[in-house]
């Protein structure tokens, strides 16, 4: 658990806290700690929570809570949480798997703008370049861009791809991408600059759900590859 912290007021209702530098699974652990921590402290004063890559956005309501007495109360409760755990040498469960959402995914040219593209830059067939996608587990590292976007990662290095040097106008929902070393999936029709390699049938966003996202920060994905007939069968669209 790492308890260096810094911890800024950047509104009279917002707190942004840093635990680091360094993009990893342990910091994204540490994160999720200090959400819990944060509703925890706050309770009815918490507005909201928003979790980035090495930061948390701390959302709070300023007529019940002082912006000093909202940073004090949670650096003191952050520093308690700390010691407590490294008192009973807590450790995270590494039987991730009944944790894990698969989320089935379509691989093929038709749907996977750029994914012949891509296979041929690496020097590998496009059912490769999905066989590397599928076998790996991700995690959500952070939410945004639209709701639902889920940021994942991180991919193997073999299909680490930069962005596109001229984004798509209409990125379809469901389409499955790549952008250096992260992966996500569209969950409407947007403009878009990531690699497409698939498309998935499943439903990211629906406002009248609770909750209304399918993902979220700290989840653990995984994705499997189907054949047109599933993909059909379970909603998805291909294209005209």
């Amino acid at each position: 658990m790492r308890g260096s912290i810094h911890c800024e007021l950047i509104s009279e209702k917002n707190l942004l806290v840093h635990f680091g530098e360094q993009i990893s699974e342990e910091l994204l652990d540490v994160i999720q700690q200090a959400e819990l921590c944060a509703a925890k402290v706050f309770g009815r004063q918490l507005i909201d929570l928003v979790a980035s890559y090495t930061s948390l956005l701390i959302e709070f309501d300023p007529i019940q809570i002082t912006p000093w007495q909202a940073q004090a109360s949670f650096l003191k409760a952050w520093d308690k949480h700390c010691r407590h755990m490294r008192l009973h040498k807590h450790t995270a469960s590494t039987d991730t798997s009944l944790n894990c959402i698969e989320i089935p995914v379509y691989y093929h040219p038709s749907v996977a703008w750029d994914i012949e593209s891509i296979a041929q830059q690496k020097g590998l067939s496009w059912q490769q370049i999905a066989q590397l996608h599928c076998q790996g587990q991700y995690r959500v590292y952070a939410m945004g861009f639209a709701p639902g976007f889920a940021f994942m990662g991180q991919i193997d290095s073999a299909l680490e791809m930069p962005r596109k040097s001229c984004p798509r106008t209409n990125v379809p929902a469901g389409s499955v991408a790549i952008s250096d070393r992260q992966t996500a999936i569209y969950p409407s029709q947007s403009p878009g600059g990531w690699n497409i390699i698939g498309r998935s049938p499943c439903e990211l966003f629906n406002p009248n759900n609770s909750p209304a996202a399918l993902l979220k920060t700290a989840d653990y994905v995984r994705f499997t590859a189907i054949d047109e007939q599933q993909f059909l069968v379970l909603g998805g669209c291909l294209d005209d």
